[in-house]
């Protein structure tokens, strides 16, 4: 009788906060809007750091006891330092770090000394995300329990996930592939997108689903109870156990949604079949630098979109997961977004091909194997039967063992040696080398360099032959001294003293 009490009594919470909490979390995305949209990001963010914690205090009852408060406030305050001193990837990370710890600690009950706030705060960054449409369902399910929602599934309303989503995945296709944006072109839908800002719709998107797991911690409890948390931390509240409604979220919804999605994925897989990977000549005016360029990011953003939705839909124990229909068309379209990753590659690699290779596109090629990677170990998870926290545990580790490859890995050597190797100058094809990105690049592009010089001496100005001979003496210099020692290092000053007269004489 307790539990049951305490099942009814969330049921009306749920219910009673629902709107706050849309109203808030429509505030804290308007003003992320105000403050990042098309400007320079700088005390900015911090602010809004602030007003996420305001949200979180205002959005939820306040569970944690004064010592949790203490601690999460001064967390806070300790990761908002970096932000305000400048802006980087550090202070970035410290940020959101401390505002998910300070949610954990005000919004729940776990201990601040306990170490499943600190599992929770990394659940609620990378999985926080994910929950903005799984918590409207459980709403919805609690609106039903409460008899103030439709007990009768319209058969329309199942087309209403399907066809939103469809519609992202369309317009993500047209904004990458320049032929499917002309069949728009020709059907006269062009000056109708031209007036939506789609930018600004994803950006709002992705603000939502950023700000609604801290607004809106119920589900994330429910969450954690089930997947971090030891049996006397888990809160005395029973959320409604019943089948998602059909009409949003069901598996009739899911069952469309991978249909029509494996429809349209097949499109854009057969174009780029067709002039990728088969080599079928493009429409005239259009080059494959062109081609390729338009659609590598936008197609990684579709993928990662797709693996949300997957997440989101086959969650263990489901009966969406259970149903070999349902399973069949996750694979396929998992099969094709893995495809639709090695294309966006395929396209990175043709452009860096035409214009060098820099850091940011190496990146690129990291971040998408790490995406193929994370489609694969979905359905791992999912032939498994495992865990969302199994999964998160493996892309962690996968993204943790890539990082400490790309430890090893002489980034200035490689792309100083890629982009004088496919230079205009050595290969006949693609840009002029861009000598001042090479000496930009350090003391490690001058093997690079020096293969440049000895197949265009004549040619060579004497002026880079002298920045040449002076980067190496500075390298030389700088190894001089043992604290400055590393074998990387020591593998170059052995290179530079075997070219000790240098090139520039």
């Amino acid at each position: 009788m307790a539990s049951l009490s305490i099942g009814r009594s969330s049921m009306l919470l749920l219910k009673g906060s629902i709107e706050r909490t849309l109203v808030i979390v429509a505030a804290v995305t308007a003003l992320g809007d105000w403050l990042f949209y098309r400007h320079t990001v700088g005390i900015s963010l911090p602010l809004f750091v602030v007003a996420l914690a305001s949200g979180v205090l205002l959005g939820n009852p306040v569970r944690g006891d004064r010592r949790a408060m203490l601690a999460a406030m001064g967390v806070l305050l300790a990761a908002l330092l970096p932000l305000v001193d400048g802006l980087s990837p550090i202070a970035l990370l410290f940020g959101a770090a401390g505002v998910a710890y300070f949610a954990v600690l005000v919004a729940t009950p776990i201990a601040a000394s306990s170490s499943s706030s600190m599992t929770a705060s990394v659940w609620l960054l990378l999985a926080g995300p994910f929950q903005l449409f799984p918590d409207l369902v459980q709403a919805c399910k609690s609106a039903e329990h409460s008899g103030t929602a439709i007990r009768r599934a319209n058969p329309f309303m199942v087309w209403i996930v399907p066809i939103a989503f469809g519609g992202i995945f369309l317009l993500l296709f047209a904004s990458a592939n320049p032929l499917i944006e002309g069949w728009f072109a020709e059907i006269n839908l062009k000056d109708y997108f031209a007036r939506i800002d789609i930018t600004r719709m994803f950006f709002w998107l992705i603000m939502m689903s950023v700000t609604w797991p801290f607004i809106y911690m119920n589900g994330c409890r429910n969450e954690w109870a089930k997947l971090f948390m030891s049996p006397e931390e888990v809160p005395a509240v029973e959320l409604p156990t019943e089948t998602v409604p059909d009409w949003l979220f069901g598996e009739a919804t899911i069952l469309r949604s991978l249909a029509l999605f494996n429809l349209l994925f097949a499109v854009q897989t057969v174009l780029d079949i067709n002039y990728l990977w088969g080599g079928v000549a493009l429409p005239h005016g259009m080059s494959y630098a062109t081609y390729a360029h338009r659609g590598a990011y936008p197609l990684i953003f579709t993928a990662i979109l797709a693996a949300g939705f997957v997440i989101a839909t086959m969650r263990p124990g489901s009966t969406a997961e259970r149903s070999p229909s349902i399973r069949i068309l996750v694979f396929l379209w998992t099969a094709q977004n893995v495809l639709l990753v090695a294309s966006s590659m395929l396209r990175l690699d043709l452009y860096v091909e035409a214009y060098s290779l820099t850091y940011l596109r190496a990146a690129a090629f990291i971040w998408m194997l790490l995406v193929a990677l994370g489609l694969i170990l979905i359905v791992a998870r999912i032939v498994l039967d495992r865990s969302n926290a199994w999964l998160i545990a493996m892309n962690l580790a996968a993204l943790v063992l890539t990082i400490y490859i790309c430890g090893f890995i002489n980034f200035p050597h490689v792309i100083a040696t890629y982009n004088v190797a496919h230079s205009r100058e050595l290969s006949g094809k693609g840009e002029p080398l861009d000598t001042g990105y090479l000496f930009g690049l350090g003391a490690h592009a001058i093997p690079a360099l020096d293969l440049y010089i000895a197949q265009k001496r004549p040619e060579v100005p004497r002026q880079l032959l002298i920045r040449r001979d002076e980067l190496a003496a500075s390298h030389l210099n700088e190894i001089k001294n043992w604290r400055a020692w590393n074998f990387r290092g020591w593998r170059l000053k052995l290179y530079l003293e075997g070219k000790a007269d240098g090139v520039a004489l």
